[in-house]
């Protein structure tokens, strides 16, 4: 492909275009597509006692062909906490995890405030709760956004560490091999330094635990970091890249089949979930990038055009881990949207401090400072709406 004045020289050159780039497993002509595994939703509660979810339905924003397996849910203009539910757990009201607080499983997420009551063909359903004025779900006039994954539809395998010879304590998963995403549950023992297997096949280069029968942080594992994995994480919150030498959390470098994880945030028996993520090529991307404080600030190259993005400054304390998507932000503008992990604020919108344009192939950064482009180190993960040879820009 492309016609050339002067013939090339050998060697198997060619034309620098995207049709001859190499064929995804996630695409366009490929048997998956980014939806099939990834997709953002966004709705307006109506303040009845149920409510369904569904791709495709009148009124609902964005796109999912699938039954979802994890569901992250957050109020856009009311200041409510961000839920998280998954298959694995199950749906209802004791089962929400909240990632802007280190509560225990369904800690004030019941029947009071709503909940998340079943996973749905392309979709799920909500329960108002019977505060009407704070729910956290389905209150009414409210607007809502929820970004989910898919996994394994809800069928999990249960690793017997004994008779396996895969990690050291037993652990169940569901593992989407295919997007390299897997939820995984275990039980804490005694040991410091526990092995756990993920399901993935590959090493996970991205994982997010949180305890789920006592209260503790949400630990956060990145590849990037260059460092090792024992004495280096993050937590939803503001802080920087965490160094508790003596508060182990990961205790070493991830593998194609375990992950290790101590019990610096629990004690024996406590119960856990994680989710690990692999990069995909063309539909998933966990890397680094570092800001210059400027309007013309860093581009960060995906190898597809974004369908959602996190990123939070590993440097220094203060910055939060800001999350954008495509059905919010349909368009490259002036400013873009974003809502904190680890807060219960509304949709932020700044043009000056949260610009960022989604691209064919990457993010472009456009704001001076602020959550993103401070001049300091920053993390990202990013999932795609299409990989670059099929992507247009925006």
């Amino acid at each position: 492909i492309g016609d050339f004045y002067y013939a090339p020289p050998s060697g198997g050159f060619l034309a620098l275009c995207t049709n001859n780039l190499e064929e995804p497993t996630i695409g366009a002509n490929s048997l998956t597509q980014a939806s099939d595994h990834f997709g953002t939703l966004t709705y307006t509660g109506d303040g009845e006692n149920t409510k369904n979810i569904r791709s495709g339905a009148s009124g609902i924003g964005g796109e999912i062909d699938f039954k979802p397996d994890l569901t992250w849910t957050k109020g856009r203009i009311v200041e409510n906490s961000h839920l998280l539910y998954d298959s694995s757990r199950g749906a209802g009201a004791s089962k929400g995890l909240k990632s802007n607080a280190t509560a225990v499983e369904g800690e004030n997420d019941n029947s009071t405030y709503g909940y998340l009551s079943s996973f749905e063909t392309n979709g799920f359903n909500v329960v108002k709760g019977s505060t009407t004025s704070a729910s956290f779900m389905n209150q009414d006039n409210k607007t809502m956004v929820a970004w989910n994954w898919k996994a394994n539809g809800g069928t999990t395998t249960t690793n017997d560490a004994s008779s396996t010879s895969v990690g050291s304590i037993d652990s169940v998963f569901q593992a989407n091999t295919t997007a390299g995403f897997s939820i995984v549950t275990w039980t804490n023992t005694s040991s410091n330094n526990q092995t756990i297997a993920h399901g993935l096949g590959v090493a996970p280069t991205f994982i997010i635990a949180k305890t789920r029968s006592a209260g503790g942080i949400w630990a956060i594992g990145h590849s990037v970091d260059g460092f090792d994995w024992d004495d280096h994480y993050y937590k939803f919150g503001t802080d920087a890249r965490r160094t508790d030498g003596n508060d182990t959390i990961f205790g070493g470098v991830p593998d194609q089949n375990v992950f290790t994880y101590g019990t610096g945030t629990g004690g024996n028996g406590v119960t856990y979930v994680g989710y690990c993520f692999a990069e995909v090529e063309g539909y998933s991307r966990f890397g680094s990038y570092t800001g210059n404080n400027s309007a013309n600030g860093p581009f960060v190259y995906l190898g597809f055009r974004p369908a959602w993005i996190m990123t939070k400054n590993r440097s220094s304390t203060g910055g939060s881990w800001g999350i954008y998507d495509n059905t919010r932000n349909p368009s490259n503008t002036g400013g873009t949207l974003m809502l904190r992990a680890n807060g219960a604020d509304t949709d932020y919108y700044h043009a000056t401090y949260t610009p960022i344009d989604f691209l064919s192939n990457g993010f472009k950064i456009r704001n001076t400072g602020g959550e993103d482009n401070s001049a300091q180190s920053f993390i990202y993960m990013a999932f795609a709406e299409q990989p670059f040879k099929y992507a247009n820009a925006r």
